[in-house]
């Protein structure tokens, strides 16, 4: 049968060759039907990863859901190129892009290249201290290399740009829970579920913080079990879900 695909980009123009592999991975999915299928892909930038979200139509009365949503997640070597010329153009056309830096920050810091991505993420703020993505990203990248100061003011700031921000809201819970300041984590987890009520990291770092530190079993257990509940591979991370069970 026919698949049908209509690709969308968001803020940037999409180059041929990312429009290409996005129908390369498309196609894959027609094994998955029996009828003939529609699929609107939606390619957008959001936080420090390439995000491809699937919406797929399909009349086929033997699927139940007549449109599916799934999130793709892009790694690869070739997407991860496709970044980086794509910012490289737009350097060319402005030196003085600051979501080009950005992005360039995305492609170090998948290379596991700290130095470069944060390299890339000061001239992105150099050039525009209020761009929301760059200080979330290097405030994330800071508390990762273990610059905990650093890291508080970049967070601080993505909150003071938005203060729902479930990010920067559990990355400053992390920083807190690492300085032992338990109770200021705790707040600052609680706003990122707030923001964001599906968020297993949030809930497994707020069942810890309630279990062992604030004496409170019952809600502490609720939240691992939420936490395993929504990321089932929690469970095999963390001891503390055996004291649940």
């Amino acid at each position: 049968f026919a698949m049908q695909v209509q690709v969308q980009s968001i803020h940037f123009d999409a180059d041929q060759r990312l429009v290409m592999l996005v129908e390369e991975k498309i196609e894959k999915l027609k094994h998955y039907f029996k009828a003939d299928a529609s699929a609107e892909v939606i390619l957008k930038m959001e936080k420090v990863i390439l995000i491809l979200i699937f919406f797929a139509s399909c009349n086929s009365k033997n699927i139940n859901s007549q449109k599916k949503e799934a999130y793709v997640f892009i790694n690869s070597e070739d997407t991860l190129e496709l970044i980086r010329k794509y910012a490289n153009d737009k350097l060319f056309l402005d030196s003085n892009d600051f979501e080009a830096y950005f992005l360039l920050s995305v492609v170090s810091n998948a290379k596991n290249d700290s130095n470069n991505a944060l390299n890339y993420l000061n001239k992105s703020i150099l050039i525009n201290s209020t761009y929301l993505d760059a200080r979330l990203g290097r405030g994330i990248l800071y508390n990762s290399l273990g610059k905990l100061d650093s890291s508080l003011k970049d967070l601080n700031k993505a909150i003071e740009l938005d203060s729902s921000n479930y990010i920067a809201l559990y990355n400053l819970a992390l920083i807190k829970f690492k300085m032992k300041r338990y109770y200021e984590s705790n707040k600052f987890v609680e706003k990122s579920i707030n923001s964001f009520p599906n968020y297993a990291d949030a809930y497994l770092l707020r069942g810890q913080i309630k279990f062992q530190y604030l004496h409170d079993t019952i809600n502490g257990c609720y939240d691992l079990m939420k936490a395993a509940k929504l990321k089932p591979e929690l469970k095999k991370e963390e001891k503390l879900f055996d004291t649940c069970n």
